[in-house]
C-alpha cells in the first residue's frame, strides 16, 4: 500500500521550490487516498460513480442476506448501513417443519441496534408449516447502524430460510455501498 504523506502549505506556497520529494508526494498521494491508506483522506459515497446523494428508501435493492435455520438459530442474518439515510428493510422466512410434526409456527422480528441500543422495528405474522412470513420496516439510520432478524418459533421442529434485504430509491445505487450483508 503506498504511503500518504501529508504536504504543509508552505510547500505549495507562492516561490516555494518545487521539490523531488513534493512532486512524489503529490504522485503517491492519489494513490494512497485511492487504496485507503492511513491518513489519507476517505472517499465519500457520493463521489462514487452512480450514487446520487443521501440515501432514500425504495425498492433498489442494495444489500441482502439469507440464511437456513434450524431451532430458532437466525439471528445471524444481518445488514449494517454504512452511510446515513432513510433505507427500507424486508426480511421473510420460509418455515418447512421437521420430522412429523405439522404444528410448527414461527414469527420474525426485525431488530436496529443504534449506537448500542436494541429496538424491535417489526413483528411477522406467524408463519405456519410450508408458509411464509413477511416483515418490512421504513426509516431513517445513522451510519453504522445494524438490522437483523430473529426467529421465533413454537416448538423446537423448525427449519428454513431466513432472507433480510435492504433496498433505496436510487436506480444508481451500487449494491454493497451504502449498506452491506454481515456474515457470521
Amino acid at each position: 500500500m503506498t504511503t500518504y504523506r501529508v504536504i504543509s502549505d508552505t510547500e505549495v506556497a507562492v516561490d516555494a521550490p518545487l521539490t523531488q520529494q513534493l512532486m512524489q508526494a503529490l504522485k503517491d498521494n492519489d494513490t494512497a487516498t485511492a487504496e485507503g491508506s492511513a491518513g489519507a483522506p476517505r472517499i465519500q459515497h457520493v463521489a462514487l460513480e452512480g450514487c446520487d446523494g443521501t440515501p432514500s428508501a425504495g425498492n433498489i435493492i442494495i444489500a441482502e442476506t439469507s440464511k437456513g435455520y434450524v431451532d430458532d438459530n437466525a439471528s445471524a442474518c444481518e445488514i449494517k448501513t454504512r452511510v446515513a439515510g432513510e433505507f427500507k428493510f424486508t426480511a421473510h422466512i420460509v418455515n418447512v417443519g421437521i420430522g412429523s410434526d405439522v404444528n410448527t409456527r414461527v414469527t420474525i422480528q426485525m431488530k436496529k441496534q443504534s449506537s448500542g441500543v436494541t429496538t424491535n422495528i417489526g413483528s411477522s405474522g406467524q408463519a405456519d408449516n410450508g408458509e411464509v412470513a413477511t416483515v418490512a420496516y421504513t426509516g431513517t439510520f445513522a451510519a453504522g447502524d445494524r438490522v437483523y432478524v430473529d426467529v421465533n418459533e413454537n416448538n423446537s421442529l423448525v427449519g428454513g430460510v431466513v432472507t433480510l434485504k435492504c433496498s433505496v430509491a436510487d436506480d444508481n445505487a451500487i449494491y454493497g455501498v451504502q449498506a452491506y450483508s454481515v456474515l457470521t
